[in-house]
């Protein structure tokens, strides 16, 4: 029989509580902090400056600035449900637009904070 590791031990408790995507990274800068910080210069950040901050950005791109004894990183995640992603404008001169997907329903920080 095979040992199960600490790490699947780990990923099948999240997929237990209800987390789709589960995945563990180590601490080192990620590969893709160019996207990250494209997005910004960018301006897709919108009012959120504090995401464009020095500390913000370093922190991002180290994250052992946030924990030094950090070894591992358990990312999760659960996706959004989007009510109005099937609907169409009604064709009657009313406003519409685009929504971001985590701004339908629940604030996503109240839903975590569950688990």
């Amino acid at each position: 029989m095979a040992k199960i590791t600490l790490t699947e031990r780990i990923k099948g408790k999240a997929q237990q509580l209800g987390f789709q995507l589960v995945g563990v990274t180590g601490p080192e800068p990620p590969p893709h902090l160019d996207v990250y910080q494209n997005w910004l210069q960018a301006g897709h950040h919108g009012e959120m400056s504090y995401l464009a901050c020095e500390e913000a950005i370093e922190r991002r791109a180290d994250p052992r600035q946030i924990l030094p004894e950090c070894l591992s990183i358990l990312v999760l995640g659960i996706p959004y449900s989007n009510p109005a992603s099937s609907q169409k404008p009604n064709g009657e001169g009313k406003a519409h637009g685009q929504i971001a997907a985590y701004a339908w329903g629940q604030d996503y920080h109240d839903v975590m904070s569950g688990y």
